[in-house]
């Protein structure tokens, strides 16, 4: 015995019924049943988190970055070199 599977396209989110009829060396069976199908591609919520974290993270580095430059640059301005 064999386990098979099948992919179905579905156009939409939500509800639907499902029918399937098999026909095998076994014989005939009949399955209906309701689904609710889901996006599978969406990521998870805290996944969004985990990718943006390390742009995140670089534009706080960034941003720091800047601003040790800008005060660095305001503290040399203001002195007289010989």
């Amino acid at each position: 015995m064999t386990n098979q599977f099948a992919t179905v396209v579905l156009d939409h989110e939500g509800p639907f019924a499902v029918h399937v009829d098999v026909d095998g060396p076994l014989g005939s069976a009949r399955v209906d049943s309701k689904i609710d199908a889901t996006y599978d591609l969406r990521p998870a919520p805290y996944m969004l988190a985990w990718y943006l974290g390390p742009f995140v993270l670089a534009g706080l580095l960034w941003t720091r970055l800047l601003l040790r430059r800008r005060a660095l640059a305001r503290s040399h301005s203001g002195r007289v070199h010989p």
